[in-house]
């Protein structure tokens, strides 16, 4: 069929709409899978994505256990907001775990004040996974996430990309051995949840030239302290081997 002038200028015009139409529509599906988040350190996000948990199967990766209490004491598990630029949302390996302390002494820098910090502050990317004082523990970013903590980019191997970070509470209305005992409890836990050893317990210092945890350092207690996580973590061990053997003999009625 042979086409007037009008016909062939109308084809010509729903023509181009379409294309239009094609490149808006591949636009939007671009827009949408771009990530979502802050940048990190060093370089852009290596897995970001709408949901952690997602991508929780990436080679190399864990998934992230809850841990309930430690030592007694509950934890608050109170995840920064996806999307916050302190809560880059990648997912990772989880080699270490690494100790700090918060160096505030003001008389109400406890966990949970660190935690509204955290939750309500995102004009910087800095965090950690949990904050410890002498009766709270409080959940900040999901253990198999990065945090930005541990002032060493992204390293191989090192404390930002691999660590849990845990600062523990100095301030002056804070029982520092009380919370040296929970932190210990907490670290046990997580050693015990991510099968790691007492070779993967990290001090801040270990990561960078800084002083941290500072007062555990400069009063000369490194060892008690790590001594104090091995007593726990035997002890744990003792336990779920228990429980184990329970549900083996229970289970062979």
């Amino acid at each position: 069929m042979k086409l007037n002038r009008l016909q062939r200028r109308l084809v010509t015009i729903l023509a181009g709409l379409l294309t239009v139409i094609l490149v808006l529509v591949v636009i939007l599906i671009f827009t949408e899978r771009k990530p979502s988040g802050s940048s990190s350190p060093g370089s852009p996000a290596a897995v970001q994505g709408s949901d952690p948990e997602a991508v929780a199967g990436t080679r190399g990766c864990v998934t992230n256990t809850e841990i309930f209490s430690a030592g007694g004491v509950e934890i608050t598990h109170r995840h920064i907001s996806w999307g916050s630029p302190r809560r880059p949302g990648e997912i990772r390996e989880i080699k270490y775990i690494t100790i700090h302390e918060t160096d505030n002494r003001r008389s109400g820098a406890d966990a949970g004040a660190h935690g509204t910090l955290l939750a309500e502050n995102e004009a910087e990317i800095t965090s950690w996974h949990y904050t410890v004082d002498d009766s709270s523990i409080i959940h900040h970013v999901p253990d198999n996430e990065i945090a930005w903590n541990a002032g060493d980019n992204r390293t191989k191997n090192g404390g930002n990309i691999n660590g849990i970070g845990i600062e523990m509470c100095v301030n002056l209305t804070n029982d520092y051995e009380k919370t040296l005992r929970n932190t210990a409890e907490l670290a046990a836990e997580l050693m015990i949840a991510y099968d790691l050893d007492m070779d993967r317990i990290r001090f801040h210092e270990d990561f960078m030239n800084k002083e941290c945890p500072h007062r555990l350092i400069s009063e000369g207690r490194t060892d008690e302290f790590l001594e104090m996580i091995r007593d726990a973590y035997v002890r744990k061990k003792e336990e779920v081997k228990h429980s184990e053997e329970e549900t083996t003999e229970s289970g062979g009625e």
